[in-house]
Parts: structure tokens; C-alpha cells; sequence
């Protein structure tokens, strides 16, 4: 295990995970800061260039990071001042390429409070404070291709593949857009009085996590809630991630626990930390949830390193 301490009390509300010719990044969100951290091998040395491009911080919007996605070697982040930014991942760091801006539909307040990207179509979409969805092409210009307002308050999570977006709010209510035909396909409202915070979405699975611990199976097909569990966690479940061999979810209860990918899911291991998980990314063996000023990461042993930024 790997951990990231910060100097000051800050909160670090979403981390990525990158993998650029076989070295992996990490990429974090605290307020309106950018911070990037070159994740070296055990077995490697760092040169002293690696040693000054293995960390970086910059001011990267006008207020607070909400959330970030990757296209390629592209970073995406999105803040409360109502734009995206692209960031160019690289051996030397973050540099800054384009800002994409919003249109604010009249008397709404669209600061942008989540995002996710489909790599196979260059396209990735916004959810904002006023329940508005905008998708963007990466390759054209600064303006969101479609948009349009499944929810009627803030949209907590989006997920995104070729076919759909499935987006769910504070509304208690999951949506489905169908891109292809440029409409909304399923609306329903989740049941109890859990809201909806964490998507997983694969080909044969969806996995929602709510702010009442309890984990929703939905059918990709239909999108229909097939069954809903609950689980060992105590606190909201903020990450939900399949893989193909596991579920992993994160909490605020300072867990991670892996289930099996079963019905129900079975528990297979527990992962402590000394904060409330705020965020969560698996790429390649290796997980890392951010929280308080803290990023915990776990590899392989013998990949394994220590490290402040």
C-alpha cells in the first residue's frame, strides 16, 4: 500500500487512473487544482528528470474540480465555473489544450458536478447542478453537440458506452439516452430512500451504488432495476467498479470491500483506510480511492512504492 499525503487539509474529491507507455499516472481533483503523480515501478530508478516530472500541481479552474474522464492520453476535467478543460497527459505532466464552455440554459445554475467518456466514439458528456446533460465531440469544436435535462436537480454520476448514457440524480431517478437516436429511452425511479451516487457500467452488467449502502443490479438491455442488495458497508457507497474478475466498491465508511461478481455478491476481501472514500479508480492491478488530503494506492508487491506529493 501507497500513500500520498498532502501538507495542507484538503479535499481531494476525485482521482484517475492512467496508463501511458506502460507507466501508470494518477490524477487528482482538490478544489481548483490539478495534481499529477508519475506512479514508478520497484524495480525502476528515477532519473532526475522523472524527479522533477514524477509530481505536479496547477491552478486549473476558477473554482472547484468536480470530476475528471480520459479520452486516449486526454485528460477531462470539470468544475463548479461551468466549463471543461482538456489537459495533454504526458512524461512531464499536465498542459492545458482546449476549454469547452456551456450554455446555461436561462435562470439555471449549470455548474457541472460530473462527467464520463466513450473512447470509442471521441465523446463525453457533463451532468450539472440543475440536472442538464451536455455531450461534447472531443475532435470538433468547444460546443456540446446535444444536450438536454433528465433530472430536475443535481446529477450525481454519469456512465457512457457507444449505445447510451445513463445518468442518475439526486432526484432519485436513473435515465437512459439513447445516442443514436438523440432521445431519452427509460426513466424510472429507484426505490427506498437511497440517492444514487456511483455507476459501473459493462456489456452484460450495470451496478449502482446508493447513499444508503445498498448496491442496484440493472439490466443492460432494458434497464430495468433486476434486484438491489444490501451490502457490509456501513455509509454511502461513492465507487462502484467491474472488472472482469470482481466488483469493487468504495465508502465512506473507510472500506473498500471486493465482492464476486455473482448473485448476490459474495464478500472476498475488505480494504481499510483513516478517512471517508471520496473517489475511487482500478486500472491495470492497481486501485486507488483519494479522501481528507490523503491518496491511498494498492499494487503488486513487487511493483510497490512510497511516496508523498
Amino acid at each position: 500500500m501507497e500513500k500520498l499525503e498532502f501538507g495542507t487539509t484538503i479535499l481531494i474529491d476525485v482521482i484517475l487512473l492512467r496508463n501511458v507507455n506502460k507507466i501508470t499516472y494518477i490524477v487528482g481533483a482538490s478544489d481548483d487544482q490539478l495534481v499529477y503523480r508519475k506512479l514508478l515501478s520497484h524495480e525502476q530508478v528515477p532519473s532526475c528528470a522523472d524527479k522533477k516530472s514524477s509530481s505536479q500541481s496547477i491552478s486549473a479552474h476558477n473554482s472547484a474540480i468536480r470530476d475528471l474522464t480520459a479520452i486516449k492520453n486526454t485528460i477531462y476535467s470539470c468544475s463548479f465555473d461551468e466549463t471543461v478543460k482538456s489537459w495533454e497527459l504526458s512524461n512531464t505532466g499536465l498542459r492545458w489544450q482546449r476549454t469547452y464552455k456551456l450554455q446555461s440554459p436561462e435562470r439555471l445554475d449549470s455548474s457541472l458536478w460530473c462527467m464520463s467518456s466513450c473512447p470509442e466514439r471521441n465523446l463525453f458528456a457533463t451532468g450539472s447542478f440543475c440536472g442538464t446533460i451536455s455531450v461534447f465531440d472531443s475532435r470538433s469544436g468547444d460546443r456540446a453537440i446535444a444536450t438536454y435535462r433528465p433530472h430536475s436537480v443535481i446529477v450525481t454520476k454519469l456512465a457512457m458506452n457507444t449505445e447510451h448514457i445513463l445518468s442518475v440524480g439526486k432526484d432519485n431517478t436513473m435515465s437512459v439516452w439513447d445516442q443514436r437516436a438523440g432521445r431519452t429511452m427509460k426513466s424510472i425511479t429507484f426505490p427506498g430512500e437511497g440517492v444514487p451516487m456511483s455507476v459501473s457500467m459493462r456489456r452484460d452488467w450495470v451496478f449502482i451504488g446508493d447513499s444508503r449502502a445498498k448496491l442496484h443490479l440493472v439490466n443492460p438491455n432494458d434497464f430495468e432495476i433486476v434486484k438491489s442488495y444490501s451490502t457490509e458497508h456501513t455509509e454511502d457507497i461513492t465507487g462502484v467498479q467491474l472488472t472482469h474478475g470482481c466488483l469493487i466498491t468504495s465508502s465512506m465508511d473507510r472500506t473498500v470491500r471486493i465482492w464476486s461478481p455473482t448473485d448476490p455478491p459474495k464478500p472476498i476481501a475488505t480494504l481499510r483506510t483513516e478517512f471517508g472514500i471520496f473517489s475511487m479508480d482500478y486500472l491495470n492491478d492497481t486501485l486507488a480511492v483519494s479522501g481528507c488530503n490523503k491518496i491511498v494506492v494498492w499494487r503488486p508487491k513487487s511493483t510497490s512504492v512510497d511516496g508523498s506529493l
